[in-house]
């Protein structure tokens, strides 16, 4: 893999590694609030992003304020647990997670409180882009839907939206840079963009020698760094940027985070402009951004405006090549360089007239593209229609103040899961919560379980489901012991109702047959969803609620049976409150373990964090039962639950097979392809989530050799065959 990262950056991940970007100046929109109201805090407690807003990809920096009872904070994205942060005496919260992800996302902040319960702030949509823009008239044009801008220089344009992010540029040698990145009043931004065109006389013009003896002062900034954008497109650089790349490497103490790449062909050839991105990609493994691209001819200026044919061939390059960029993963952002429309070499490139800054018609083109679903652009003249910013979803638990006159809602209401009701082979109720006067379809999916599935790797087996006629994917788990395997049939829409004012609604359930598990799912239109799992039983008179305490309990010890060799935690269950139903409970006769709440007493299902000790389990969402082994989440994510305590193991494991693999010291989540681990070290996993030793082609169709311990070779010879110091395979 050419030029991996020998600097990790501290990233606490969304979707855990990937892509990155960043963001640089965040301005703190701080609410006034009681951080000792519960109420104030769900209603003001994220700071950043703001409702609506248009986000920079890559790095995202959220910001919360603190609440005064909480002992830690969860952070989902989209549903998705993405980890955790320790409350501390600080105002303010910051996490930092990665998405390359254009389109809209839900973020939810859970704060823990020391006596187990959870306060949950109102949860935000906001909206991932990557477009943007470099122009010293960005004030003028804002409305163009950008996330991000830059201007050649270290100062912010006057007048120049603050929800869109400024980002700073070194421009050319001199004692102005590193004075500038020894300032700690710059710390305010994320990012630094490196030097501008230096293989270039007519801009910062400067070898690669002088480059290399600056960019210490970049890596002692504490910024992300960007690298130099040469004028000659990063990949086809040879005789600037691939020299610079390969002194980076030589130096421990030198690296780039992402790659700027200017570019400007001589006609409207997307796939060339493509194969170019991907080739960059391809050569230095770090993310991308596009600073400048359009299309120019520098000898016989045809892409003016007096060429008629040119703004239309060069709206359709820039109809094709957004979309696609939008849909590379390591692209984290791009901006087009809008020319002046008078310029003969490239004026049919021009976003707007310099004079006043109004869009022509190519600069509504790129308006209209590289937008998320869902958001609304600001009109052209700058203003917002505040109906269109998604208004903050309000999640009862316990602590909300919901809407009581439906007909003016300040807020939309979201209830946390509680879907109730038993499901009979008769006509059954269910009861539930929603918004005031929602609309309420239920749907219901059937849950096989089938035991005795045998497989020493991950393995996916088809079967035709004979009751809906529909073949049915399953996927084993990493083990060679016999598994459970869950299939689910195609949902399918039963009922529907509509809640009263207060957000209460009923619902009756067709009849279901005897013994069969199924889900029952509720759903508002644009609401979280929320559902039970149950199996179906004969109606009797005599049928009691949901669950049934253990007739005996016990500590799980040492002298419990051990079936993978590991220690065992002995600290991680206290059943002494056993008679009340409370913390870890153990059923004996089927040596299954539950997590009952320590106040109201309920039988915990889904991820569960011990408050003792930090640890997170799985509790089977049918049952309660903790899981142990190889376990599929609904996210479609593999985690191991260690075989006798339970706990989501992380970091490095080797599991019954003999085979090690990499669980996300954060999330737990089992990492495939290349990892760069805390010593420093490139390791390979496959596509089972496996260590790779030995030699491997990866999907660069390079070679690398693994060594026995995992870790990749480089600078060497391995069976008389030398490898790079990227690690691959140099033919000679």
């Amino acid at each position: 893999m050419k030029y991996m990262k020998k600097r990790l950056l501290s990233l606490l991940v969304i979707f855990v590694m990937g892509i990155s970007m960043s963001i640089s100046y965040i301005p703190v929109y701080a609410a006034s609030y009681d951080a000792k109201n519960y109420v104030n805090w769900k209603n003001n407690a994220i700071i950043y992003p703001q409702a609506g807003q248009l986000v920079a990809a890559g790095p995202i920096y959220l910001q919360w304020n603190k609440l005064d009872d909480a002992i830690k904070y969860n952070v989902y994205i989209d549903d998705n647990f993405q980890g955790y942060v320790d409350a501390t005496n600080d105002d303010v919260i910051e996490y930092e997670i990665y998405s390359t992800s254009v389109a809209s996302h839900k973020l939810k902040i859970v704060a823990e409180l020391a006596d187990g319960k959870n306060v949950t702030a109102n949860i935000r949509t906001f909206y991932v882009s990557k477009k943007g823009m470099g122009s010293g008239m960005i004030d003028k044009v804002q409305e163009s839907g950008l996330s991000w801008y830059y201007h050649w220089s270290t100062d912010p344009i006057d007048g120049a939206d603050q929800k869109m992010q400024f980002v700073p540029m070194i421009w050319g040698e001199g004692e102005y840079g590193p004075n500038w990145l020894k300032n700690p009043d710059n710390k305010k931004y994320k990012t630094i963009l490196g030097f501008n065109e230096p293989d270039f006389k007519d801009q910062s013009n400067m070898s690669v020698d002088t480059a290399i003896e600056e960019w210490p002062s970049f890596m002692e900034s504490g910024l992300r760094v960007g690298s130099p954008a040469t004028g000659v497109a990063a990949p086809w650089s040879n005789d600037w940027f691939k020299p610079f790349m390969e002194k980076i490497d030589e130096d421990s103490n030198l690296d780039v985070d992402f790659i700027a790449v200017h570019c400007y062909l001589d006609g409207p050839w997307a796939d060339t402009f493509l194969e170019m991105i991907d080739d960059c990609y391809e050569k230095y493994h770090k993310p991308i951004w596009i600073t400048e691209f359009g299309i120019a001819e520098w000898n016989q200026g045809k892409w003016n405006t007096n060429n008629p044919d040119a703004l239309r061939d060069i709206a359709e390059f820039m109809k094709k090549v957004i979309p696609a960029l939008d849909k590379r993963e390591y692209v984290e952002r791009y901006a087009w360089f809008p020319f002046d429309p008078t310029d003969k070499y490239g004026g049919a490139s021009g976003l707007y007239d310099m004079n006043i800054g109004k869009l022509n018609s190519l600069g509504k083109v790129y308006r209209n593209l590289g937008n998320p679903k869902g958001y609304t652009l600001p009109n052209l003249d700058g203003s917002i229609d505040q109906e269109s910013i998604p208004k903050d979803i309000v999640v009862d638990d316990g602590y909300a103040e919901l809407p009581t006159d439906p007909e003016n809602p300040e807020q939309e209401t979201s209830k946390a899961p509680t879907v109730n009701g038993k499901i009979y082979t008769s006509t059954t109720t269910i009861n539930g919560r929603a918004g005031g006067n929602a609309n309420i379809k239920l749907f219901v999916e059937e849950i096989i379980e089938t035991n005795n599935i045998t497989a020493s790797e991950q393995e996916i087996i088809e079967t035709d489901n004979t009751t809906t006629s529909e073949q049915v994917t399953i996927k084993t788990n990493n083990a060679t012991t016999s598994e459970q395997v869950t299939i689910k049939t195609e949902e399918k829409e039963i009922a529907s109702t509509i809640a009263d004012k207060y957000g209460n609604w009923t619902a009756k359930i067709p009849a279901q047959k005897e013994n069969t598990i199924i889900k029952v799912t509720a759903k508002e239109e644009g609401k979280l969803e929320s559902s039970i799992s149950v199996k179906v039983s004969k109606y009797s008179s005599s049928s009691s609620g949901s669950g049934s305490k253990s007739s005996s309990s016990s500590s799980k010890n040492s002298n419990d049976k051990i079936t993978t060799g590991e220690e065992i935690n002995t600290d991680i269950k206290d059943t002494n409150n056993m008679e009340k139903n409370v913390g870890w409970v153990e059923d004996k006769d089927n040596k299954t373990w539950y997590y009952f709440d320590s106040i109201s007493g309920e039988k915990k299902t889904g991820w569960h964090r011990d408050a003792n000790t930090g640890k997170w389990y799985m509790l089977d969402r049918k049952t309660g039962a903790m899981i142990t082994g190889w376990f599929n989440d609904l996210n479609g994510k593999w985690y191991y639950l260690d075989g006798s305590s339970g706990e989501m193991k992380t970091n490095w494991f080797n599991d019954l097979n003999g085979k090690w693999y990499y669980l996300d010291t954060n999330s737990g989540e089992m990492k495939k392809g290349w990892i760069l681990d805390g010593n420093k070290k490139w390791y390979h996993l496959g596509t089972s989530g496996a260590m790779t030793i030995g030699w491997i082609k990866d999907t660069d169709g390079k070679w690398y050799y693994m060594y026995s311990d995992g870790s990749m070779a480089y600078d060497t010879y391995i069976d008389r065959y030398y490898v790079n110091f990227n690690g691959a395979y140099k033919e000679y």
